[in-house]
C-alpha cells in the first residue's frame, strides 16, 4: 500500500477497490478521547465510530468523507458477509498456525493484533453452521477461540497495531478454507495452551 499521512484512508480505499471489501470507520474506544456513546463502549469488541448505525460500504466517496471527518479512526471489516474470522488467542497463536500448516491447508488473509491474538480468515456462515448442528452456541469460547461472524467487526491493518501475516492479495486472492476444516487444528492449539496453566492450578 502507498505510504501516507493517512494510512487508515488508504488502506480502506485499496481493500474497497481491490478486494471489494466493505469497510466501515470504527469507535475509538477512548484511545483519543472519543467515545460512539454506548454505555459498554470501551469493553466493547470493535465497533462502528457511532451510535447511529454505519452501514460498512465500498463506495469510494463515502469512505473518503468517513476519514475526513475523522481521519484517526480506526478501519474496520464486517464479518459474516464475504468471510468469517477465526480469532484466536496469543497464547496459541504460533501453534495454531503450525498445526494448520502442517495438516497442509493454505492460510489467506491472516493478520495479528496488538494483543498478539490471530485472525484467520475462514468462509462465512462457519459459526451459524456450527451452532445448528451442535443446536447450541458457539462451543469454543471457552478456549478463548472465537468466531466473529453476521454482526461483528474485525481491526484491519494498520489499525490499532494490527499487521499482515499473510497479506491479502488483488490479483491471487487464494480461496478461504471453511472454517471446519482448520477448527479441529485451531482448537487443539488453543487446548495445549491451557493446559501448563491448568497443569499449575492443578499443582499448587
Amino acid at each position: 500500500m502507498r505510504s501516507s499521512t493517512r494510512p487508515s484512508l488508504e488502506a480502506a480505499l485499496s481493500y474497497a477497490r481491490g478486494l471489494e471489501w466493505a469497510v466501515v470507520p470504527g469507535c475509538d474506544q477512548g484511545r483519543r478521547g472519543r467515545r460512539c456513546g454506548r454505555p459498554d463502549c470501551l469493553s466493547a469488541a470493535p465497533h462502528p465510530a457511532s451510535e447511529h448505525h454505519l452501514a460498512a460500504t465500498r463506495d469510494e466517496a463515502t469512505i473518503r468523507r468517513w476519514w475526513r471527518r475523522g481521519p484517526h479512526a480506526p478501519l474496520l471489516l464486517p464479518t459474516g458477509q464475504r468471510f468469517d474470522v477465526l480469532d484466536v488467542p496469543a497464547p496459541a497463536a504460533d501453534e495454531a498456525l503450525r498445526r494448520v500448516e502442517l495438516s497442509g491447508y493454505r492460510l489467506g488473509p491472516v493478520a495479528t493484533t496488538v494483543g498478539g491474538r490471530l485472525l484467520i480468515w475462514v468462509r462465512s456462515g462457519a459459526r451459524l453452521r456450527t451452532e445448528i448442528a451442535d443446536r447450541r452456541p458457539w462451543p469454543y469460547s471457552v478456549l478463548g477461540l472465537h468466531c466473529r461472524s453476521a454482526g461483528e467487526y474485525v481491526l484491519a491493518p494498520p489499525s490499532c497495531g494490527t499487521s499482515w501475516v499473510v497479506p491479502p492479495s488483488e490479483y491471487a486472492q487464494p480461496t478461504l478454507p471453511h472454517c471446519a476444516d482448520i477448527l479441529p487444528a485451531v482448537a487443539q492449539a488453543c487446548s495445549a495452551s491451557l493446559a501448563p496453566a491448568v497443569g499449575a492450578q492443578a499443582h499448587g
